[in-house]
């Protein structure tokens, strides 16, 4: 019997704003991708993207976090007691100016995280205590990011030689040398008529007003605007929670059938196990993004389900020599961690697992050159576009937050450890754009764009064999980009879906706006891609923190008091919009995964047409109603022609057959003894 150990709840965090409108009517059909991508990374002054740059506001770096403070034990427990303990057997599988960005994580409270391994080791770190809307971090000093960068959208055709010019006239106006420019111009911007979108970090002494004069002057543009930056606006709280019903977003009401016995009764969680015990439990085909903070892949529950890129890998010397052990077309870090890989890779950092950590240090697969041909160096597992490097995990950087939605998003299943993701097969793609300090818009543009063009690259051109679902968006505030907009459209192009916090304000979004949520692809494509996210408690009610908007917010999931990966190894309780979110996009990717011909239109139609009516969100949501994914399963089953057991699709899904059993000691459990579990 494999243990699954839980770290009692920590810190509460408290996510992002946002908002959205959206029709449930008038779904047009999937575009179908076309043949190759290239994301271009163009710095025509410093050459091609490498490591983090210092003369980058964004590149600076954090002292190393001050000392760990040990996890209180609960009442009643001996001092380093385990909190709460349950067990599963393996499971077996082979332009207007921005307004700052809000990433919505506490400040001045104590955050104590658990090894997986060793529940009794500390892992986190005491904050130090800091006023409410600080941008300080626990554990981690945050520099503050200039703002003195633009955003600039070129007319098609544009040039870098005109780029270069442009940016020349602002440096003779302050008769300066500095300042530096980096253009994104994928190949699907290209299929759609778009030029070149360039970030500018300013010269001395040129202010983003005259900036954004002199260039709206050009006829060569379409638009510019300032590059604002993303602040946190925190909200400190030290709630300990000593027991019971900690993953409660997974839960289900057991109707019509019990699953996981009456301790894992809620009827106002997900309804994920329903799903899990129907056969439901991923795929590894399954791609989603995570624009955020960076994920931490070495962690123990998440590092099988790292994003591996297709593009790098087949441009590998050893790469035909590869064994895809379990058979899904794809080498994925379950692909690695096999034997019959062994010969390729190594234990580069000693855990006793193959991760990303490993390959970014191995010269055998970070070999220095873009195998991909997207203009990006050994971009093996996704991108830090906040210190423009290959590796997308920043220990000094914090990455609790990020790693934290990834848990949720895919948290291993089965492996008798930590926590169960709403998918416990997929693959994560980490797409930092947050530091300890902020970070820019422009790094989500980046961000948004890069999965798109990985979208064009590997979905359906790759043989069928990855579904890059969409990408999770825990983060918000401020003011409509034209950039982002665009960009945002441009992944619903090619199928991407857009899952967005609707905000911690407790405030109306239809009134009062608030981005990324915000945005709508109604109006260009008949359908909307954007999917806006509010919090509910374990008990049914809105969450005290959360935005609504009868019009503006579509549904309500679990978000207070959700516990997740986080950075080191450990585990802790979050709340907010940010943790609401990456259920309803982990929910999207299961349905993905069980029913791969599904359109994006077809699994919004699902997941809007099986929320939960809900008594504290009718009148305040779109749909009045919560996440219950295994309605919505039920839906697109029958959308698709087959029964709702059969997916057809998925590792684990598609009618395998498993059985595991979970049981819990009785301070484990809102309702106390032990529990079954049998999926089946």
């Amino acid at each position: 019997m494999q243990t699954l150990r839980y770290a009692a709840p920590q810190r509460q965090i408290h996510a992002p704003a946002a908002m959205t409108t959206k029709p449930l009517s008038g779904l047009a059909s999937r575009v179908v991708k076309a043949p190759g991508s290239l994301l271009s990374w163009l710095d025509p002054l410093q050459g091609t993207a490498g490591a983090g740059d210092p003369t980058i506001p964004g590149a600076l770096r954090p002292p190393t976090p001050p000392s760990q403070t040990p996890l209180p034990p609960a009442a009643g427990q001996a001092p380093g007691a385990t909190r709460t303990t349950l067990a599963i057997p393996g499971l077996s599988q082979t332009v207007a100016p921005l307004q700052p960005i809000t990433a919505w994580l506490s400040s001045g409270d104590r955050t104590s995280l658990v090894n997986a391994n060793n529940p009794l080791t500390p892992l986190g770190a005491a904050a130090a205590t800091a006023p409410t809307g600080s941008t300080a971090r626990a554990g981690v000093a945050a520099p503050p990011l200039l703002k003195n960068r633009i955003v600039v959208q070129w007319k098609a055709g544009s040039s870098s030689s005109q780029r270069n010019a442009a940016l020349q006239g602002l440096r003779n106006l302050a008769k300066t040398s500095s300042g530096r420019n980096n253009a994104i111009q994928s190949r699907l911007m290209d299929r759609l008529g778009q030029g070149a979108v360039e970030t500018i970090t300013l010269p001395d002494g040129v202010s983003v007003a005259t900036a954004l004069a002199s260039y709206r002057k050009r006829g060569d543009i379409a638009g510019a605007e300032e590059d604002l930056v993303v602040e946190r606006q925190a909200t400190a709280n030290d709630s300990f929670y000593a027991s019971g019903g900690q993953l409660w977003g997974m839960y289900s009401g057991d109707s019509p059938t019990a699953v996981g016995g009456s301790g894992t009764t809620n009827s106002f969680g997900s309804q994920a196990e329903l799903a899990w015990a129907a056969g439901h439990t991923g795929s590894s085909s399954t791609v989603v993004g995570v624009i955020d903070e960076g994920i931490d892949y070495t962690h123990p529950d998440l590092y099988l389900n790292i994003w591996l890129n297709p593009g790098e890998i087949r441009a590998l010397s050893f790469h035909t020599s590869l064994t895809d052990s379990n058979g899904d077309g794809l080498i994925t870090f379950r692909d690695l961690n096999d034997s019959s890989n062994q010969a390729f890779v190594s234990d580069i950092n000693l855990n006793g697992r193959i991760d990303a950590g490993d390959l970014l240090r191995d010269k055998r697969w970070a070999d220095g050159r873009d195998g991909d041909g997207n203009g990006l160096l050994d971009d093996l597992v996704g991108w830090d576009f906040y210190n423009n490097s290959n590796d997308p995990f920043r220990p000094g950087d914090g990455d609790n937050h990020g790693t934290h939605v990834a848990g949720t998003i895919g948290g291993i299943g089965g492996n008798g450890i930590g926590v169960a993701g709403m998918n416990w097969t997929v693959q994560l793609m980490a797409l930092k754009f947050l530091g300890p300090g902020g970070g820019y818009i422009s790094g989500a543009v980046a961000a948004t764009d890069y999965f798109a063009n990985m979208t064009l690259s590997h979905d359906v051109d790759y043989g069928g064999k990855a579904q890059y679902v969409g990408t999770n968006n825990s983060w918000g505030g401020g003011g409509f980009s034209n950039s982002l907009s665009n960009a945002i459209t441009n992944g619903a192009k090619v199928g991407n879906l857009f899952i967005a916090a609707a905000g911690n304000s407790a405030s109306n979004n239809d009134v009062t706006a608030g981005f990324p949520a915000n945005y709508s692809t109604s109006a260009a494509l008949g359908w909307d891609a954007v999917v806006s996210v509010a919090s509910i408690t374990s008990s049914g009610a809105l969450s005290s923190f959360s935005n609504y908007g009868p019009t503006t917010v579509d549904l309500g999931a679990p978000g207070s008091g959700i516990i997740s990966t986080v950075a080191g190894g450990g585990y802790a309780n979050y709340s907010g919009t940010s943790m609401a979110t990456p259920h309803v996009t982990g929910a999207l990717a299961l349905l993905a995964a069980s029913y791969p011909k599904a359109t994006p239109q077809e699994l919004l139609q699902a997941l809007y047409g099986g929320t939960a009516a809900t008594t504290s969100l009718q009148g305040l949501t779109r749909t009045g109603g919560r996440l219950d994914v295994q309605a919505a399963m039920k839906l697109l089953a029958a959308s698709q022609g087959q029964p709702p057991g059969d997916g057809g699709g998925g590792d684990g899904g598609g009618g395998n057959t498993a059985t595991y059993s979970l049981s819990a000691p009785a301070s484990a459990v809102d309702e106390g003894g032990a529990v079954g579990f049998n999926l089946s």
